[in-house]
């Protein structure tokens, strides 16, 4: 057997392979006397018919699997041997293609095939900006006043005022009897959409009792149907005007910053006073803010790296992406793969610097590593489908993510390793760089660049509230 290659472009070439007789012959004969065992043939004992009946019967169904079969090791050993990091699959190239069994014994097989780029990447010539956020006075003030609102309580008032919460009882108006809807809840004075009647609720008393449009007083939906416990469908089918009966009038009172409340949080002497309350919320929101800030030096040196230019088996990737569309209902054209060919480049690129770097890290993701990742992915979906997860400790979410791993579809556990592999790439960048640090308020780093994907960084003020909230 011959293989050799010849460069076409760019990461690109042409690799054909030289079968000759003894590469395969033994094979075969193996083969037909395997299959003679197991023929039965009329006028013959089982495993007695004639070996030259089975090679005429047989031989060249036999000739074509054992060829390909030798085809296929031995190009898989030559591709290890001469560690060829090759892009996609080998492509034949029908017209320098010879397999005729009829006429020759002798046989060539011709592939194009395409590379990966070679990457090499000093991070010492990088410059990487790593910024600190600096927690503001401003922000504790704020917290604190978050968590003294989080232990508030109500206590009851004689006389509702805009911000009192009320019990009330409902009763629809025009129906006679068990006809009418009736209902019970609570409301906040302030959370009624319609000024006239959020007015004529300022100064009841309890047991007062007056008639509105709730369907005017509570313009959202689902906030009025929870409210007369129904479902949201059946809205039309009740009158607009309910009576409404006043039980109990609270007002919300927040919590005073007080030993019984550190406690009550904290846990018992972990924290002692107000100083030792704004030093820990301090640490909790620089926390929070890590988090962003690694996601940040992670966009950068990404975005940092890929202006490394690479070379790109651009023929041979639109031959390969063409390959994909054979036989697919809406295969794409030409012209539409070629369109989309620059997206493609992009990812390809990334994937190899991904490579390099993560063969620089110790090669291959570990099981732990997937677990870790997996731990993020969980807690993201908790989080898409509105779940709670400040409850969940490290422990319980381990078990979970472990427990889910080996569940997960094929597609879904390429995703989790992804995950883990970007993490474990871009800590080796971190580790290996020295990055100037540079420390920013958070409007700052907000502001740090519009074009930054703000949806992947998660930097709106919202959605930091929460992580800390989650990490409390």
């Amino acid at each position: 057997m011959e293989i050799t290659r010849k460069e076409t472009g760019d990461l690109m070439g042409v690799m054909t392979i030289k079968i000759s007789e003894n590469d395969y012959q033994e094979g075969v004969t193996k083969s037909l006397k395997k299959l003679r065992q197991q023929v039965q043939m009329k006028g013959f004992r089982p495993g007695k018919a004639p070996l030259g009946l089975i090679k005429k019967m047989h031989g060249n169904q036999v000739l074509i699997e054992e060829v390909n079969k030798v085809l296929g090791t031995k190009t898989e050993e030559y591709i290890r041997e001469e560690n060829l990091r090759l892009f996609g699959d080998l492509l034949p190239r029908h017209e320098e293609t010879s397999f005729d069994i009829a006429k020759s014994k002798d046989f060539t097989f011709a592939f194009d095939y395409g590379l990966f780029p070679e990457v090499d990447i000093d991070l010492a010539e990088q410059k990487f900006t790593s910024y600190k956020i600096s927690v503001s006075e401003e922000e504790i003030d704020k917290e604190i006043e978050n968590f003294r609102k989080q232990n508030g309580t109500f206590e009851e008032e004689e006389e509702a005022v805009e911000k009192s919460q009320l019990e009330i009882k409902l009763v629809e108006t025009g129906k006679e009897g068990d006809e009418a809807l009736k209902s019970e809840g609570k409301i906040l004075v302030d959370m009624i959409q319609d000024e006239e009647i959020k007015k004529q609720f300022i100064g009841l008393k309890k047991e007062a009792k007056l008639t509105i449009d709730v369907k005017k007083a509570f313009t959202n939906e689902a906030d009025l149907a929870g409210l007369l416990k129904i479902e949201k469908e059946k809205l039309a089918e009740i009158n607009n005007d309910f009576e409404i009966e006043v039980v109990k009038i609270e007002k919300f009172v927040v919590a005073e910053l007080n030993q019984e409340l550190f406690d009550k949080a904290f846990g018992e002497g972990n924290v002692k006073s107000e100083e030792e309350l704004r030093a820990k919320f301090k640490e909790e929101i620089a926390k929070a803010y890590e988090k962003y800030s690694k996601n940040r030096f992670n966009a950068d040196a990404q975005k940092e790296l890929m202006k490394i230019e690479l070379k790109s088996p651009d023929e041979f990737i639109t031959k390969w992406l063409l390959s994909k569309e054979e036989g697919k209902e809406n295969a794409k054209t030409k012209e539409e793969v070629e369109k989309d060919l620059p997206q493609f480049k992009e990812e390809l690129k990334w994937h190899s610097i991904k490579a390099y770097f993560l063969e620089k890290s110790g090669g291959e993701i570990s099981r732990e590593e997937e677990i870790e990742a997996n731990k993020k992915l969980t807690l993201s979906q908790l989080s898409q489908y509105g779940l709670p997860t400040g409850s969940l400790n490290d422990e319980l979410l381990t078990q979970i993510a472990t427990e889910s791993l080996d569940k997960l579809k094929e597609n879904e556990r390429y995703y989790v390793k992804e995950i883990a592999i970007e993490d474990k790439v871009f800590e080796y960048i971190s580790a290996n760089t020295e990055a100037i640090e540079k420390e920013v308020s958070m409007d700052e780093f907000q502001n740090l660049d519009k074009k930054i994907d703000t949806a992947k960084l998660d930097l709106t003020k919202e959605k930091i509230e929460e992580v800390k909230n989650e990490e409390k």
